[in-house]
């Protein structure tokens, strides 16, 4: 099971960062504080392992088109009453 992951180098992330991940992991902060760039980190890593394509980033639009994605999945897992 994944228990954290090290960004560093990658969009707000300068510095390298341990990000701890638990069963239930909140990420909260002010704006621009890299919410998102978490997020793209874990989505760039998941598609690199699963295609073996390194290379995403320097695709600008292959990337929007994996961040697009990662937001119409999100959208469909909203929780209603």
């Amino acid at each position: 099971m994944l228990t954290a992951v090290y960004i560093g180098n990658f969009k707000a992330f300068s510095e390298s960062q341990r990000i701890p991940i638990r069963p239930l992991t909140l990420i909260y902060g002010a704006n621009s504080s890299g919410k998102s760039s978490i997020l793209h980190a874990l989505i760039l890593a998941c598609h690199a392992m699963e295609t073996g394509d390194l290379t995403a980033l320097q695709r600008k639009t292959h990337m929007n088109e994996l961040f697009e994605e990662m937001e119409q999945q999100a959208k469909a897992l909203e929780i209603t009453k």
